[in-house]
């Protein structure tokens, strides 16, 4: 009887929905998507950030796992950049220079997160990164430039917020006659202006000089006591361009005895800002005399920058028509509202924080441009069944709110403020860490029922798509142990095209298992045997990853095209880990039908190699977990010259160098009779999976009927 071919519909990625299609998998692990043949190669693997291996695990020997991790580059492109990691509660700063990288602990004594708790978030604002976690103050970053070891963390670190301003101290002004020589008593200055002389431009006459230049009533008259009363207010301004709330009120006053020639002018002492302030601004009111009948009046003008953070002393001689623009008012200038923040991000020009475990359904935004400067009613609170804040995401025209049981869209208004929108209901999304944009398709996240993509934008209260695609693996994310899943980690690799999301699952609690998603595919593969803790994403494109446990491994690794498990101390040597080891397995094959029963003759594996590569294959039947035989080869072409094996070629021996070749791998199969056929692909080598076919015979023989009760 002649035999049948069966060809897979391409080679696909997991799918473990039932009945499977000829392009998907049941296993498919380690594996990344060859880019010159859209099949499957086992190109992957992890290695340590430092490659010197005669280094260890320098500089991060004393360090344990490492809970949250953020790359910063100095500039969008730049292939300059910082490391910030935490572990064991204190953040550290990665500093590298001269081809050395030491550790700078700019944080101690910091909040760490348990299994269930979400790590610490990160944000790029005004050229540096805000730091939060819910438990302690933000804290904002600037490492630029980048501070010795030794150098104190003050030289980078600060709480942010723009800080309320300390008053100034005025020092009293005595009135004194013209051409007197007496001397002013202690902490009393005596600066006078002379008015309309003929050695003064009258501009200078007219812009200079505080108080009254004469009495009331003329000379000799016994009413001729004037009295100048002034008062000032001091504010700080951060590097971030941001103003903070006015310092409370320093007044001075004093009387014109007799005709007098002069204005007066008053010596301030302002006093310095914490770290971070660039400059003061100082405010004063009119005479409260003379430039206004409110006894007392509350209005404050501009009236001087000191443009540094060293300087004290300040002279004030500005007449009230010199004075600038209003000072900030009250509603307009408040104290930073969210001390505990939990989220934060950059959004329409503006720093966005959430009000932290107390108050998670306010969202409190900063004034435009100034991202530590907060207004009375900055804010906007969330309203609804959905439940507390959990994550914010800037995706093009809105600001993407997820919160524990839906999301909302934060959209600018035409009068410059901002509406709430609902985009969703009954999507959960607590894993903050895991939202990353993917070109061209979306915002990717992980959800309590799987991975998510939002994709459009959002008009008139609508979303042009929130999906799920992760149906073709919900076998496998039943394994994901629902409690930890804030501690996931995802990001999106440009490098391959691919986002990786690591998760605790099989009832650990930490990452113990990575999902892959292919954008060429639109497939999933899984990840075994890569210790991720925390996970962010390098200018060149590769993802860097924190260990999620110190007992094998400390410190940093990249997930890249080599073929090697990180580093291993073995006696007093490192040596890099060994290749992962990758598997395909193919869908169950009914061939034409399930209640025929076929022979399998042959399967045979479209592979590229370039060399002795070692294949091991396994067969199984009829759903059986275990497999049926399981056989042994090399990647070499059964009727041809064996191809020169990789890095093993001398090239000037004549022996021309072959690029990788498709070979066709015939497998011999006896299984007997079966309903369902299957087989799997093992190797720690490098190997392309491209295609498969299977050759079988049906003699006719089905299954009459079902199992009766």
């Amino acid at each position: 009887m002649r035999g049948a071919v069966l060809h897979g519909d391409g080679i696909g990625g997991l799918h473990e929905r039932q009945p499977q299609p000829l392009s998907g998998a049941s296993k498919a692990v380690n594996l990344t998507v060859d880019p010159r043949t859209m099949g499957w190669t086992t190109r992957v693997g992890y290695e340590a950030y430092r490659v010197d291996s005669s280094l260890g695990f320098a500089p991060y020997t004393s360090t344990d796992r490492i809970d949250s991790l953020f790359v910063f580059q100095e500039q969008p492109g730049s292939m300059r950049c910082v490391v910030l990691f935490e572990s064991a509660g204190t953040l550290y700063l990665q500093h590298e220079t001269g081809g050395s990288v030491s550790l700078v602990a700019l944080a101690t004594s910091r909040a760490v997160p348990s299994a269930s708790t979400v790590a610490s978030q990160y944000s790029v604002v005004a050229g540096g990164v805000l730091v939060t976690n819910g438990f302690d103050a933000p804290m904002f970053i600037r490492p630029w430039p980048l501070p010795a070891p030794s150098t104190s963390r003050k030289n980078c670190v600060r709480p942010f917020g723009a800080a309320a301003a300390g008053p100034p101290s005025v020092y009293r002004v005595r009135a004194v006659q013209q051409g007197s020589t007496t001397a002013s008593p202690s902490g009393a200055t005596a600066l006078w202006v002379a008015q309309n002389t003929r050695s003064m431009p009258t501009w200078v006459a007219d812009q200079f000089g505080l108080g009254f230049a004469k009495s009331l009533a003329g000379t000799g008259s016994s009413t001729t006591s004037r009295t100048s009363e002034y008062a000032w207010q001091v504010s700080y301004v951060t590097d971030t361009g941001s103003e903070g709330v006015l310092s409370s009120t320093a007044k001075i006053e004093w009387e014109t005895e007799g005709l007098e020639r002069y204005r007066y002018a008053c010596m301030l002492e302002v006093p310095p800002g914490p770290f971070g302030t660039v400059a003061r601004r100082i405010y004063r009111s009119r005479n409260y005399s003379d430039d206004t009948n409110i006894e007392g009046q509350s209005e404050r003008y501009f009236v001087y920058e000191l443009t540094n953070n060293a300087d004290s002393l300040v002279i004030d001689g500005y007449q009230t028509a010199a004075l600038g623009a209003l000072a900030p008012q009250a509603t307009s200038l408040t104290s930073f509202p969210a001390s505990t923040a939990r989220f934060s991000t950059m959004f329409n020009g503006r720093c966005w924080l959430d009000g932290g475990y107390e108050d998670s359904r306010t969202l409190y935004y900063s004034a435009l441009g100034k991202p530590e400067q907060f207004a009375a009613d900055g804010y906007l609170t969330l309203r609804g069944d959905a439940g507390n804040i959990t994550g914010l995401y800037p995706y093009y025209g809105v600001l993407i709110v997820w919160r524990e049981g839906g999301i909302d869209a934060v959209i600018p208004n035409d009068s410059g403020g901002f509406r709430v929108l609902p985009i969703n209901k009954g999507v959960q999304c607590i894993s903050p860490d895991s939202v990353d944009e993917v070109p061209d398709a979306g915002v990717i996240f992980a959800a309590t029922d799987g991975v998510y993509l939002i994709s459009g934008a959002v008009a008139d209260g609508a979303v042009v798509d929130v999906r799920r695609i992760s149906n073709d693996i919900m076998d496998t994310w039943g394994r994901v142990t629902q409690e930890c899943l804030p501690r996931a980690v995802g990001r999106y690799c440009p490098l391959y095209r691919e986002y990786h999301l690591y998760v605790a699952a099989d009832g650990d609690d930490r990452p113990s298992l990575g999902l892959v998603w292919h954008v060429d595919k639109a497939a999933w593969t899984t990840r075994e045997g890569f210790p991720v803790g925390s996970l962010d994403r390098l200018p060149s494109g590769n993802l860097v990853f924190g260990v999620n446990s110190p007992a094998v491994e400390k410190g940093l690794f990249v997930i890249s095209g080599r073929r090697t498990t990180g580093r291993r101390q073995v006696g007093d040597n490192f040596e890099d880990g060994p290749a992962p080891t990758s598997r395909w397995k193919s869908p169950w094959l009914s061939m034409t039908s399930p209640q025929s029963k076929k022979q399998v003759q042959y399967v045979t594996l479209w592979v590229q190699t370039t060399g002795s590569v070692p294949v091991t294959v396994r067969v199984y039947k009829d759903w059986e977990r275990e497999f049926y035989a399981e056989r042994s080869y090399e990647a070499q072409p059964a009727d041809a010259v064996q191809l020169p094996v990789l890095d093993s070629v001398i090239m000037d021996t004549g022996v021309p160098w072959e690029r990788q070749q498709a070979v066709p791998l015939r497998v011999a199969v006896a299984v007997q009779s079966c309903s369902w056929f299957s087989f799997e692909v093992e190797t720690q080598d490098d190997l392309t999976l491209v295609g498969w076919s299977v050759s079988y015979q049906e003699r006719g023989t089905m299954t009459i009927e079902g199992r009766r009760s």
